[in-house]
């Protein structure tokens, strides 16, 4: 399965200047193209809303930004390369997430709540000093039916994984090459998974074979 990247939406909107903005999605687009250099087209960023909507600081949104310089239309095809269009709810695994919630220094955090869920990579427009890390706490509360039939909220600390520069990336590197492949054990695998982890590929007849001929220590 794809690495899934999910967009911190708390990092969006603020009242920073369009340069700090236009910065922080260079340093975006750098982190994508990294992810995407381990992974090839095996990621997907997925966000709370169409990404041309996004607004990136106050006044300023994302289809302003891709028409503000000709670079910056090159910047999107790579960003619409990974670009996953389902909102977060959708990716939510059915019956799952409706009864946690998660909140960010008491704001409702549903990119990294949903990131943290589906053990994926929030990501950031690294912005303000707050996403300079490569994770981030978070409270969770989670409705659980006790003993007795009740429903009680449980509330704990947790934290997510994140990265809003290549640099952070790079610290979760190990990471990003292993993730959603653990659970590989044949070949057989490898070959019923060849379109997520080599979709450019076009494989011959006989690799199959070959793949399911593998020895265990080479899997």
């Amino acid at each position: 399965m794809p690495v899934l990247l999910f967009l911190n939406e708390l990092s969006c909107a603020g009242q920073a200047s369009r340069f700090s903005a236009d910065r922080a999605m260079d340093q975006l687009v750098e982190l994508l193209m990294t992810v995407r250099a381990w992974r090839g087209g095996d990621i997907a960023l997925v966000s709370h809303v169409p990404l041309k909507t996004v607004e990136l600081v106050h006044g300023y949104n994302m289809q302003q930004w891709i028409s503000a310089e000709a670079a910056n239309r090159d910047r999107w095809r790579m960003i619409r390369a990974v670009q996953n269009r389902a909102p977060y709810r959708s990716v939510t695994p059915e019956g799952g997430g409706g009864d946690v919630e998660y909140r960010y220094e008491g704001r409702h955090a549903e990119g990294l709540g949903v990131a943290h869920l589906l053990d994926g990579l929030a990501v950031s427009l690294c912005i303000e000093i707050a996403w300079d890390r490569l994770r981030i706490p978070l409270s969770r509360s989670t409705l659980v039916e006790v003993d007795s039939g009740d429903l009680v909220v449980l509330e704990d600390r947790v934290e997510v994984r994140h990265a809003a520069t290549a640099d952070h990336v790079t610290n979760h590197k190990i990471w990003v090459q292993e993730a959603g492949r653990d659970g590989l054990t044949s070949g057989a695998a490898i070959w019923a998974s060849r379109s997520s982890f080599f979709p450019h590929l076009t494989f011959l007849s006989r690799v199959e074979e070959d793949l399911c001929d593998l020895r265990q220590d080479w899997i």
